[in-house]
């Protein structure tokens, strides 16, 4: 096949892509939020930091620390309730670890809970987390430890504006749209 002979490596992003796990995030912050005494926050998109702090602006550091701690562990707690992506996660295993790698703007601790929940923690040869904001700078060290070209890459991404500033960049990405 043609693309098995372009791609050398494939990129995977988990939150939205691999995983649907938008719901279970705004729940637990949810949660945290309503144990905190604030109320819950409806909102469309992924429920985050940034989002509570906007919504919260006069909130103290150390209650969103505090909010942001109780989301993980809810979010540990439930994280089988988590909707998969199976159509990319047997895509993943028909690929193998060999040229699979994980890039991902998630926490680790819950991105390593995430591996270990789903029997995933050997599915990838390399795991790379960064914020997503420098394409150009994460592309270059993603292909240096890789050893191949970004031509040579090919990105599962679930967020629009880093999808196309891969491709803006030169970098194959599929989009990855989540069920409703």
């Amino acid at each position: 096949m043609l693309l098995e002979r372009l791609v050398h490596h494939y990129l995977f992003d988990i939150d939205g892509s691999l995983f649907f796990s938008d719901e279970l995030n705004r729940e637990g912050y949810n949660y945290a939020l309503c144990k905190f005494g604030y109320k819950a926050i409806s909102c469309i998109g992924r429920l985050t930091r940034s989002v509570v702090k906007r919504c919260y602006p006069r909130m103290s550091a150390y209650d969103l620390d505090r909010i942001v701690e109780t989301k993980q562990d809810y979010f540990t707690a439930n994280i089988r309730s988590i909707q998969e992506n199976e159509m990319l996660l047997n895509l993943l295993r028909i690929i193998g670890p060999r040229q699979s790698a994980l890039w991902t703007a998630g926490a680790r601790t819950r991105i390593e809970e995430m591996l270990k929940a789903f029997s995933l923690e050997g599915a990838f040869s390399q795991r790379f987390y960064s914020l997503k904001q420098d394409i150009p700078a994460d592309v270059d060290r993603i292909c240096a430890v890789l050893q191949c070209r970004k031509e040579h890459l090919a990105v599962f991404e679930n967020d629009a504006g880093v999808a196309r500033r891969l491709s803006n960049y030169g970098v194959p990405c599929f989009s990855v749209i989540p069920r409703k």
